[in-house]
């Protein structure tokens, strides 16, 4: 393997990692700001009342557990698609129509989030 192959692998590993970064900082400002605005209702004292405590404990558990729970579903729905797309089996499936279904699967699986959170 050439230096610059190595390189480009280690640019390449390095950019993915600043991606995983960069998504894991926006889910925690997001769930950040969806919990606070759900769970604190009074001033900000020195400390978290007990029910404020256990809502933010509850609210930051589902979202991960639904954002968990949509990557998986949104992975599905790909594999599904790519696998109906690529099978000589299946009747042709336009471009168009393609799309169409898979945006309405993702913005099915986005209002299913919102509305759980909400």
């Amino acid at each position: 393997m050439s230096s610059s192959s190595m390189d480009s692998a280690k640019f390449q590993q390095m950019l993915e990692q600043e991606k995983q970064r960069a998504m894991l900082n926006e889910m925690v400002a997001k769930l950040t700001d969806v919990c606070w605005d759900k769970c604190i209702t009074g001033s900000v004292g020195s400390s978290f009342s007990n029910s404020e405590t256990n809502c933010l404990k509850n609210c930051a558990q589902r979202y991960v557990e639904l954002s968990m729970l949509t990557v998986q579903r949104f992975k599905n729905a790909v594999r599904k698609l790519e696998t109906k797309l690529l099978d000589p089996n299946t009747e042709a499936v336009s471009g168009v129509d393609a799309e169409f279904k898979f945006k309405g699967m993702i913005g099915s699986l986005i209002w299913v989030s919102l509305w759980m959170l909400g």
